[in-house]
């Protein structure tokens, strides 16, 4: 268990594709077993447009914001210090922050396939009963991106406190 934690923590970006495949796993089951369908596969044909309307325009916004908190923390590259601990704990910092980036990165992918797939369930998703395969990839990616923002923007929001505490030279 304790190598799997490790193995999660120098990989964090895994964390969204994981969680996607997770809720892909338990969903394809429980959509075969359905009659009626599950999630947006069951909502009614006006709720199910307003639905992608809304999670394609959330999306595109939140892409924006993940990209964004991309290019900032890029911009925080290692100070150079005088002495050999400070040294170690700038360059520890950047590979938390290149950890950090590798997660918004394949949390903006997931965005990037909600987005894309909202769009098409506007205009493809327009039966009776909604298309299993638009529906799940919607609500997996979703799920899989809120956690990957939750993540990134935690990660995000400890590197710029902590380079904030770096630059006043505040001990750690």
């Amino acid at each position: 268990m304790r190598a799997t934690v490790r193995w999660f923590d120098r990989n964090l970006w895994i964390t969204p594709l994981t969680l996607f495949i997770a809720a892909e796993v338990i969903l394809i089951p429980l959509q075969i077993n359905s009659e009626n369908g599950v999630l947006i596969e069951a909502i009614s044909e006006d709720a199910r447009g307003d639905l992608y309307s809304s999670l394609s325009g959330s999306s595109s916004g939140l892409l924006g914001f993940a990209l964004a908190a991309v290019a900032i923390l890029a911009v925080f590259s290692p100070r150079r210090t005088d002495s050999r601990a400070a040294q170690i704990r700038e360059e520890d910092l950047a590979t938390a922050r290149v950890k950090v980036i590798g997660t918004l990165l394949t949390t903006s992918l997931m965005l990037l396939a909600v987005l894309i797939a909202s769009t098409m369930g506007i205009a493809l998703d327009s039966g009776k009963r909604g298309n299993a395969v638009l529906g799940n990839l919607v609500f997996c990616c979703s799920i899989s991106a809120a956690i990957g923002l939750f993540l990134g923007g935690l990660g995000m929001g400890l590197s710029v406190l902590e380079k904030n505490r770096a630059d006043r030279g505040s001990p750690a």
